[in-house]
C-alpha cells in the first residue's frame, strides 16, 4: 500500500505504472533565483585625474526574502533518492519478493523534498569600488 501511495503522488510514476522509468524523465521542477543589484557612482577630481566611487548593494535570490519557498533547489533525499524498494528474495516457487523501504522510521510519501541549506536562501551584499583614470 504504501508504494502504490507513493507512485500516486508523484504525477510521473502515476502516469507510467507499468512501465520502466526512463532516465532523468521523473526531475523536480525548475527553480528560478532572481538577483537585484542598485549601484550608485559618486565622481570627483584629484588634481587632473577624474575619480569614481562606487557604491553597489546586491541581493542574492530575491524570491525567497519574499517567500521562504521560492528560489529553494529540491532533491530526492525524502524517497531515499529514488531507491523506494528493497529485494527481499525468492520464495519456493522463485518468484521474487520486494518491500518498500523506510526513510527515517517512516515509509515515503514524498518524491521531492526542500533542499535545506544556507546557500538557498536570500542574501545581501555590499559592496565599494574605487575608480581612477
Amino acid at each position: 500500500d504504501a508504494f502504490f501511495k507513493f507512485m500516486e503522488q508523484d504525477s510521473y510514476l502515476s502516469s507510467h505504472k507499468g512501465q520502466y522509468a526512463e532516465s532523468y524523465a521523473a526531475r523536480p521542477g525548475l527553480v528560478h533565483k532572481l538577483d537585484l543589484r542598485f549601484v550608485q557612482g559618486y565622481s570627483f577630481n584629484a588634481g587632473k585625474t577624474k575619480n569614481t566611487i562606487q557604491v553597489s548593494l546586491d541581493v542574492l535570490n530575491i524570491g525567497n526574502l519574499i517567500n521562504s519557498n521560492w528560489g529553494v533547489n529540491k532533491n530526492m533525499a525524502a524517497s531515499n533518492y529514488g531507491k523506494i524498494l528493497k529485494y527481499d528474495g525468492k520464495d519456493a516457487n522463485n518468484v521474487p519478493s520486494f518491500s518498500t523501504i523506510k526513510v527515517s522510521g517512516e515509509y515515503p510519501t514524498e518524491t521531492y523534498s526542500p533542499y535545506i541549506n544556507n546557500s538557498q536562501c536570500w542574501s545581501l551584499q555590499i559592496g565599494v569600488r574605487y575608480i581612477f583614470n
